[in-house]
């Protein structure tokens, strides 16, 4: 599996959870605004007992209110059908990386680390992983150590870190003065992840609702 894979792995992972969770969540937000626009009506038809001033006044603050409380309700749907979402995509990149160096994923932790050292200015370097894959990474050192040489074209120092990663998976590598680092987790790519599908699924719960 390579990185590119396991990032297509990633995005392919979070648009079928959000293709199932969305059709609910649409379904739910439909039935929020059929129960806020039959409150609404409810409401106008109560005012319009009596034409007094301040009753109008009245009506037209409790309708914003119920339209404040929709969007809040809205909101919510979509918050916790995105929660769904990426906690079931990382329940199944767990079961990915369960086979420690199996199946390529020893190759894809390589590449992360590469591509984390890469990203960042310097020549000395800190890998942090889990305890896991501080054991895969101890027989690749070397192998690693050169590739990020080539990429920075000269001499680079590296070395995993003493303290325990909590990751499901991937590295975070800081330079040796602990000043700078990139953080390339498996949790860091479906952060990123989220935060590109945000504005979809806001559009894609929002645009049933117009």
């Amino acid at each position: 599996m390579s990185l590119d894979n396991l990032r297509s792995k990633i995005q392919t992972l979070t648009d079928e959870e959000i293709r199932e969770f969305t059709d609910e969540a649409g379904e739910e937000a439909g039935r929020i605004v059929e129960a806020a626009e039959g409150q609404a009506e409810s409401i106008r038809k109560e005012k319009t007992r009596s034409k007094g001033e301040e009753l109008v006044v009245e009506e037209k603050a409790e309708l914003a209110k119920a339209k404040i409380d929709l969007r809040k309700k809205i909101l919510e749907v979509k918050d916790e059908c995105l929660r769904q979402v990426f906690s079931e995509a990382e329940n199944r990149l767990r079961k990915i990386v369960e086979g420690g160096g199996k199946g390529g994923y020893d190759k894809v932790l390589a590449n992360l680390v590469v591509e984390a050292a890469a990203r960042i200015q310097g020549s000395d370097f800190v890998v942090m992983v889990n305890p896991r894959d501080k054991r895969i990474l101890a027989e690749n050192l070397q192998n690693i150590k050169k590739r990020i040489a080539g990429i920075k074209g000269g001499t680079v120092e590296i070395k995993l870190g003493d303290q325990p990663l909590k990751s499901i998976g991937g590295t975070i590598v800081y330079t040796s003065n602990m000043r700078k680092y990139y953080n390339n987790t498996f949790e860091a790519h479906l952060m990123r992840a989220q935060e590109r599908l945000r504005g979809d699924l806001s559009e894609i719960l929002f645009g049933r609702l117009e």
